[in-house]
């Protein structure tokens, strides 16, 4: 299993993602080789129904069949043109347009499926985790998540500790749910097993997405001892978690396949 941060969306992705778009550079190349073929393209189209190009002439009928033709290649609308000359051109103008147009759809999409994708949890930048910490966070009391967590807020350096709301709760899956409904969190910290059906059990689950997770799955394990404190019980969960940050769990796996 992998441990993950299931977020309310907010306007900022949207925002953000905006940004982006307007940001890279792909795009803007394409949008302006796209708008100065079609430039071109009116341009020569207009010299044909008129036999004779005037740069001084800035008539506002000259002006308006010059937008429309730019708009109509801009679309990839050209018209009926019946001599050979103009029908190769057009051809060429086509698979130029094409290209720039596919450009441009690709790294769009490729944009929108990595803003999609959630980040990191071993990399997350400390201002970021410490915002996080400061919309609330959920985390079921008494596991490995929230040693995790508690470890983690620990390592922080700069931030506001009176700002942090972060809840434990030991209802597992109804308590995580329970605070994320009632707004009192914003996000809430566990198994991603475990947050992918509290999402599901939502009714505006499309609101909630996956945020954050961590590559690095994580075996699963049954500890035997129903009777035992829960200081004990925690023990064992910082022992497991231990044994898997180092790496030593390799060794009784293969022992206990053996």
């Amino acid at each position: 299993e992998s441990n993950a941060f299931l977020s309310r969306k907010s306007t900022n992705l949207n925002q953000r993602f905006i940004f982006n778009l307007l940001k890279d550079k792909i795009l803007i190349y394409s949008l302006i080789l796209l708008s100065i073929f079609s430039l071109i393209g009116s341009l020569i189209v207009y010299k044909w129904d008129n036999g004779k190009f005037d740069f001084l002439n800035f008539s506002n009928s000259r002006r308006k069949n010059l937008i429309h033709s730019w708009t109509m290649f801009m679309v990839g609308e050209y018209g009926d043109r019946s001599s050979m000359t103009h029908d190769i051109f057009l051809l060429i103008f086509s698979f130029l347009r094409i290209a720039i147009v596919s450009t441009f759809v690709g790294t769009a999409a490729s944009l929108i499926f990595l803003e999609s994708q959630p980040g990191d949890i071993n990399s997350i930048e400390k201002d970021k985790f410490s915002n996080i910490l400061y919309e609330g966070v959920g985390v079921p009391k008494g596991t490995a998540q929230e040693t995790w967590l508690d470890q983690k807020i620990s390592s922080l350096k700069t931030h506001d500790t009176e700002k942090i709301k972060l809840f434990k709760t030991e209802k597992g899956e109804e308590g995580l749910l329970e605070l994320l409904v009632n707004e009192k969190v914003d996000h809430i910290f566990g198994e991603k097993g475990n947050l992918i059906n509290i999402k599901k059990s939502i009714i505006n689950s499309s609101d909630f997405y996956i945020s954050i997770e961590d590559p690095v799955k994580y075996n699963q394990a049954f500890v035997f001892g129903k009777s035992l404190d829960k200081n004990s019980k925690k023990s064992i969960n910082i022992a497991i978690s231990e044994l898997l940050a180092q790496g030593r769990h390799i060794f009784p796996e293969i022992k206990w396949t053996d």
